[in-house]
Parts: C-alpha cells; structure tokens; sequence
C-alpha cells in the first residue's frame, strides 16, 4: 500500500478520497444530531467538538 502511494499524484487522490469520507461521515453525524434535537431527547449531552 504504501509503496503505491509513492507514486505521484496517488497521495493526493488518496487525501482526496479521506477528505470525502471525513465529510461524509460529519454529514451523517450532524443530521443524526439534528433528528435527534428535533424528536427533543433532552438526554443527550453535547458533543465535546
């Protein structure tokens, strides 16, 4: 794996690719927060972010 990552350009697409990921994933999480915040569970405690 990471012998391919020596190649150029593959670092970057594969930056590119976490990067997208990484924003996904904090998609999914805020709206879960927000369907969680409109269904008033006042149980759930604030993200420490």
């Amino acid at each position: 794996m990471s012998g391919r990552l020596d190649e150029p350009g593959a670092r970057r697409a594969f930056e590119t690719r976490l990067g997208v990921l990484l924003r996904q994933t904090r998609q999914a999480f805020a709206a879960r927060r927000r369907v969680r915040i409109r269904r008033g569970a006042r149980g759930a405690a604030p993200s420490a972010k």
